[in-house]
């Protein structure tokens, strides 16, 4: 029994960092960034794994900000910081303050998205493009056999979310179907993870589900936000288990398979064209799978394939959190460490099938 607690006392000591992320606004981390300039690589890194955004900050902010650092663990830890904000509110200056639509312009608007995400899931040509992903992880202390004491155990180290490896596949959509081909690992290191998640549908079909989805279920005004190709109307949705057509590639009850969940998230809808420019999912995983959390967030932006306009992904982050442990799902122990799975996804070299000339994508920030 006392060793039990002792243990105990030892894993909430240290199964996680010892201190609580900071909170900081965007504003703030821009600060504290002009700061940090004149320090190394490995003083940065410690200072942003230190901290949590309160407000999502834009892809043109965080693009200035890495062109500010070369040092590659702080760029890796501004890549994460900036990434798991993408599920939150942009700052206040980022939002047009304009009164709410009338319920009628609303569903005006929303019959526009629905429209939109219709004729991508149908009509977009045939083409093929790059994905390139890089995996981040962190390695929670989990408790481990002491080699050195038979019958003892002692605490692995905890290792903060570092890149854990890197792919790049080439995708064809063909016929309103995605086609991965190979997956080409550019890190050794690189390897599958059964709790990492794992997602697709990304050029199409996941616009189709989540605005019919919604559009049959709840939701409701948010706000308006000012973006470089106009005013954007942003939506909140939420979808319950029953009535959701969203999958994940999950593993519940010791086996790995497609399960609908419920979820919620945002849209952001261009009110003049229609065009869907970012929606996030927020996934609610049944409580006998090992993901507790999962979530998605894709950005669209213009492309021109076979000499025609279309607003294709441009990037893409999911998140995901399981136990470090191996314990049966549904039954976790008292302080059940948690791994983080962050994926930050670029799409580009578009290129129209039966075309010689490749299109110039959208390529993200290099993670060395």
């Amino acid at each position: 029994m006392l060793r039990q607690a002792l243990l105990l006392l030892l894993l909430i000591s240290t199964a996680f960092p010892a201190f609580a992320a900071k909170r900081v606004s965007v504003e703030q981390l821009e600060d504290q960034l002009n700061v940090a300039r004149q320090k190394s690589d490995g003083e940065v890194a410690r200072l942003l794994s230190g901290l949590e955004l309160t407000e999502r900050a834009s892809e043109s902010r965080t693009a200035q900000w890495l062109s500010e650092f070369s040092g590659v663990h702080a760029r890796e830890s501004l890549i994460v910081l900036t990434d798991k904000s993408k599920f939150l509110d942009p700052p206040l200056s980022e939002m047009e303050p304009l009164p709410a639509p009338e319920l009628n312009e609303q569903k005006r608007i929303l019959s526009l998205g629905m429209q939109y995400a219709n004729e991508v899931a149908h009509k977009l040509p045939n083409f093929q493009a790059r994905r390139d992903t890089t995996h981040f992880e962190d390695n929670p202390s989990v408790e481990v056999p002491n080699f050195d004491m038979a019958g003892m155990v002692e605490l692995s180290d905890y290792r903060p979310i570092h890149v854990a490896g890197k792919s790049n596949v080439l995708i064809t959509y063909r016929d309103g179907q995605e086609e991965l081909g190979k997956e080409a690992k550019t890190d050794k290191h690189s390897k599958p993870d059964r709790d990492s998640m794992s997602t697709n549908g990304e050029f199409g079909p996941l616009l189709l589900i989540v605005m019919g989805d919604a559009t049959r279920n709840k939701v409701e005004w948010s706000y308006w936000e000012r973006a470089a190709t106009g005013t954007l109307a942003i939506f909140r949705y939420k979808v319950p288990n029953g009535a959701s057509h969203y999958q994940m590639r999950l593993e519940c009850q010791a086996q790995t398979h497609q399960q609908s969940s419920g979820y919620h998230g945002e849209i952001a809808i261009d009110s003049a064209s229609g065009n869907i420019l970012r929606l996030t999912a927020i996934t609610e995983p049944d409580p006998h799978c090992r993901v507790t959390k999962a979530a998605i967030a894709v950005e669209y932006a213009p492309t021109v394939l076979g000499g025609n306009a279309y607003v294709c992904p441009s990037r893409s982050v999911s998140l995901s959190q399981s136990p470090a442990t191996t314990s049966v799902p549904g039954q976790q122990n008292l302080v059940e460490p948690m791994k983080t799975h962050l994926n930050d996804v670029w799409f580009g070299e578009y290129k129209a099938l039966g075309s010689d000339a490749p299109i110039v994508g959208i390529h993200g920030p290099e993670t060395p």
